[in-house]
């Protein structure tokens, strides 16, 4: 293959095709106030598992969250906790050997 020289104007470019915005999913979001701590982060778990409701997201916006006893996210449950990366922060308080999070024996949960 050899390099050719040719006038900037006769050049044919286009912008490349953005693949098309992915489907909305319908399903619950729940937002867990900033600095909540494991006592209202477990209610809200528990509530949406009681529910039975199809995929929720639980988001933890940034910020940090105090953490005295273990979150559980009980078996069966298809639930997505998120944060926002290294800025959502699950800070343990609890007892020296504590846990922050323990998932029982999950299928389809995303942490």
């Amino acid at each position: 293959m050899e390099n050719k020289i040719v006038k900037y104007d006769s050049v044919e470019v286009s912008e490349p095709l953005m693949p098309a915005t992915p489907p909305r999913r319908d399903r619950v979001v729940v937002e867990v106030p900033g600095g909540s701590n494991a006592g209202k982060i477990q209610g809200i778990i528990d509530t949406m598992v009681k529910r039975g409701t199809a995929r929720p997201l639980i988001h933890l916006s940034a910020g940090t969250y105090p953490i005295d006893r273990t979150l559980v996210v009980p078996d069966g449950s298809d639930l997505q906790l998120c944060g926002d990366g290294p800025a959502t922060i699950l800070h343990w308080t609890g007892n020296e050997d504590g846990n922050v999070l323990r998932v029982v024996q999950q299928q389809r949960a995303e942490l």
